[in-house]
């Protein structure tokens, strides 16, 4: 997975040298993160033959009225990806959301594990040997509350458990309880490009 970061950072790197995707202060897009991991997950396993299939807006739920942001699937390493994207412009509104986002990867893990014991294969979870749920984010570096998320993120690589680190620090907020997830973290920055200094990739990742 740290290659795959590294080379989505290098993706963000080359489009953000050559456009700058925004007007003003707007921001970016947040489907982009996931359009964007997904193809340099895609150039990885391409270039070691592997076959990918990836789906945007997949929807589940007992009313078919929920959806995550993506769903990668890796029929050769037998691997299933599952992404929430998410921009932290307004960082205690998003970083709740985030929370919730962990908890429908999950719901749709448990939707797809009692779909495939009735005979049910939107996704064949069964031939799946790893599920994984990624959270994808952005922030700018640019106020105390979003250099404190650049913060934690950047801890959580140093030890995911320490109190500082972004599911830790924030565990109230997001209503979760940090212990019960074994997660990595990963921050992909661009200080040398002048009109995204501050602008930061923050993600992070566990087994499901």
């Amino acid at each position: 997975m740290k290659q795959i970061f590294i080379e989505y950072g290098k993706l963000y790197a080359n489009l953000l040298e050559k456009i700058y995707p925004a007007k003003n202060s707007t921001g970016f897009a947040e489907r982009n993160l996931s359009v964007n991991f997904a193809k340099a997950y895609e150039k990885m396993a391409e270039g070691n033959n592997q076959k990918i299939y990836t789906w945007y807006e997949f929807q589940f739920g007992e009313k078919n009225n929920l959806h995550v942001d993506a769903v990668i699937i890796n029929e050769t390493a037998k691997e299933l990806l599952i992404i929430e994207s998410k921009r932290y412009n307004n960082p205690q509104e998003k970083i709740k959301e985030v929370g919730k986002d962990i908890y429908r990867i999950q719901e749709l893990v448990d939707e797809l594990k009692r779909e495939n014991t009735e005979g049910i294969y939107r996704i064949k979870l069964n031939q799946m040997e790893r599920c994984r749920g990624i959270i994808l984010a952005d922030v700018w570096a640019e106020t105390d509350a979003k250099r404190e998320i650049l913060e934690a993120y950047t801890k959580g690589i140093e030890n995911h458990r320490d109190s500082g680190a972004f599911l830790k620090k924030y565990e109230r907020t997001l209503g979760i309880d940090a212990s019960e997830l074994e997660v990595q973290y990963d921050v992909q920055s661009f200080k040398t490009i002048d009109a995204v200094k501050n602008y930061n990739l923050v993600s992070f990742w566990w087994d499901i």
